[in-house]
Parts: structure tokens; sequence; C-alpha cells
């Protein structure tokens, strides 16, 4: 259980706006440096960099842009999409170097009490697969995996929840080969198999100031159910 202050105020942190932020998190001691691009805020970047770790290193974070493995770390972004409301953006890129995106709104990443859970609300638009990222999966890792072993088998963390061993390849782009749900454009088993993926978000460019203000604090309310 949890509640809210009396006087709240929400915390914004990200690129919206600043082109170099960095994050301080509760309990950690060292500032989160974060990755921009404009107005987006950077929470993976794969280039078959090594995504083979440990929870608690996804917990953390890891790798930078330069040597083709980024994660921003899920604590950060537990804490960053608890200020505001955001949208996602993922940009896929294949091997003969076809181009496709999609985008989500209303994504919020829970705690670790429950698991960095990830929340997605409408598919906004875009050339890939609407319906790749389940929303509500529960993240897992190589030593914290789901029941069947996706994370395990794929040498990856995801947000895999309760995938069956054959749906485990659905989705992943921390994986020893990138997947984004079941495109054959973007099936590994073609010729066109994934080459890079990001993931980036931002607060909704649509939203006033009072109405995002409003969706946070309605959000906020929903995390502590």
């Amino acid at each position: 259980m949890c509640k809210l202050n009396s006087f709240w105020v929400p915390v914004f942190v990200d690129c919206y706006g600043d082109d170099h932020p960095s994050v301080v998190l509760p309990g950690v001691s060292d500032e989160v440096a974060l990755q921009c691009s404009q107005d987006w805020t950077a929470i993976l970047f794969a280039v078959g960099g090594n995504f083979d770790r440990t929870f608690a290193e996804y917990e953390s974070g890891f790798g930078s842009f330069e040597d083709g493995n980024y994660w921003l770390g899920n604590r950060a972004m537990n804490f960053i999409t608890s200020g505001r409301a955001y949208n996602l953006r993922v940009d896929l890129w294949s091997s003969d170097g076809t181009y496709t995106y999609a985008e989500f709104e209303r994504l919020w990443i829970y705690d670790l009490a429950h698991a960095y859970k990830i929340h997605l609300g409408e598919f906004l638009g875009g050339t890939a697969a609407e319906g790749a990222l389940n929303s509500e999966a529960t993240f897992h890792a190589k030593d914290r995996d789901n029941l069947e072993g996706c994370a395990g088998e794929l040498g990856g963390g995801w947000w895999y929840g309760n995938r069956t061993v054959s749906d485990c390849t659905k989705t992943t782009l921390t994986g020893n080969v990138i997947h984004w749900g079941n495109d054959e454009m973007l099936a590994s088993n073609t010729n066109r198999s994934l080459l890079q993926a990001t993931m980036r978000i931002r607060p909704d460019p649509g939203l006033s100031t009072s109405m995002r203000n409003l969706q946070i604090l309605f959000y906020s309310l929903q995390r502590c159910r």
C-alpha cells in the first residue's frame, strides 16, 4: 500500500527540453546520465552487443551508445515514468536496410516489488507489428527467469511475463537474435533479420500542462493499487 502526500509535486527528469540531463535515484549516490535524441530519452540501444546480463545489472543499467549495447536501467525507468505520462517509440532496422517503427502511448514501468512490469496504452501508429510487446508483462533475466526459461534460452533480459517456450521469441530486443513480433519481414529465420533496435520515451507533446499533471496523478494512483 502507498499514499501520496497532501502537498504533491511531480518530478520531471527526462530529455524533454534538456539535452544533457542526469537523474539521481533514491538510495543511489551516483548520477545516471541520460542519453538524448532531440526530446526523446533513450532506454535501449541494441546493435548486437552483450545483453546476457543479470537481473541486478538490468536494474542498474549498463553499456553505452558507443559499444552498441545500452540499457538505461529498470530502476531509472520506474523513477522517470513515475513523473509523468510518456509515449514509447520503437525503431527497428533490418539487415537488408529495411526500417520500421511502432509508437505507443501511456508507458510506465512498475517498481521492483512488481518485477518492473511494463504498462502500455494504445498503439499510436507505425509500420511494425502492433501487438508485439505485451502490456503488464513482468521483467525477467537469466538469474530471475520466468517459468519457461525465456531469458536463459535467448540470452537477454526482457518483459517475458508468462510466455510459453514456443512464444519466447515473439519479441525480444536484447536476445541473441533481435525479434519484434511475428512479422515475417522481421523474423530471424529470413534474410531480413533485425540488425538494430532503439527504444525511446518522451512526454505526450499533445497534452497541455494541466492535462499532463492530471494524468500523472491518475497513473500514480494506479501504481498505488
